[in-house]
C-alpha cells in the first residue's frame, strides 16, 4: 500500500514510490532525502521498513518546522470540525476559525498547505480545494506519519540545512542511499526554496 504524505508539495513522488523502490538495492544503512519536502519517499521507506535510519532535509524553515515539531501537535478531533464536510465552503470554515478556533502551529501549516495549489505560500483559498484536499482522509494521513514518526525502532533526524551541508556532514558514511529531488529553477520572483541551487555543481558531486 502507498503511503501518502499529509503534505501536498510540487513533484511528489507518492504516486511513483513503487518505481523508485526498484531501483534501490537489497540492503542499506541510511536513507537522505536531500530535498525532503513533502517527505513522501523517506517515509515509504520507513512505512515499507526498507530501512531504519532516515534523514530528512530542507532548507524551508516553516516545513521543517512542522515535521519536527508541528505534526505532532495537531488535535485530530479539534481540527475534523474545521475540515471537509463539517465545513463545505471557505466562508463557513472562516467563520468556524473566527468565532470558535485558536490553531497552533502545526494546524495552521497543514491547512495552509491543504487550501493552495501545490502547497505553495500564496494563492486563493478555493471550495475546490477544502474539498478536496482539506477532508477527513487528511487528517487520517496525518495520524499514520504521527505514529510512523514515533515508532521507537526507527531514527529519524530533521535538519534545516543548505545541501552541501549535509553532503559534507553525511560523505564520508558508507552504505547510504542519497535521494535527490531538487526543487525547480528560480521562477518570475515567486521561487521555492533551494531554488538558487548549482545543479551542475549537484552533478558532479554525485
Amino acid at each position: 500500500m502507498r503511503f501518502i504524505s499529509p503534505l501536498s508539495c510540487p513533484g511528489g513522488k507518492a504516486k511513483h514510490f513503487d518505481k523508485i523502490k526498484a531501483f534501490l538495492p537489497g540492503r542499506f544503512d541510511m536513507f537522505i532525502d536531500l530535498f525532503c519536502g513533502g517527505a513522501s519517499v523517506g517515509l515509504n521507506v520507513l512505512e515499507q521498513q526498507l530501512c531504519t535510519k532516515v534523514i530528512f532535509n530542507d532548507l524551508h524553515t516553516d516545513l521543517i518546522s512542522f515535521w519536527q515539531e508541528g505534526i505532532h501537535l495537531i488535535e485530530l478531533d479539534y481540527l475534523q470540525k474545521l475540515v471537509y464536510p463539517n465545513a463545505k465552503t471557505i466562508n463557513e470554515m472562516k467563520a468556524k476559525m473566527l468565532n470558535d478556533y485558536c490553531l497552533n502551529q502545526g494546524e495552521e501549516f497543514l491547512m495552509k498547505n491543504a487550501l493552495t495549489f501545490n502547497g505553495k505560500e500564496w494563492g486563493v483559498w478555493t471550495d475546490k480545494r477544502l474539498q478536496q484536499n482539506f477532508n477527513v482522509n487528511k487528517l487520517k494521513r496525518v495520524e499514520n506519519v504521527k505514529n510512523l514518526l514515533v515508532n521507537p525502532k526507527y531514527k529519524i533526524k530533521f535538519f534545516n540545512s543548505d545541501y552541501k551541508e549535509i553532503i559534507n556532514r553525511y560523505s564520508n558514511n558508507k552504505n547510504i542511499i542519497w535521494y535527490l529531488d531538487p526543487p525547480y529553477y528560480y521562477n518570475k520572483g515567486k521561487p521555492y526554496k533551494h531554488s538558487k541551487i548549482d545543479f551542475q555543481e549537484l552533478k558532479i558531486i554525485f
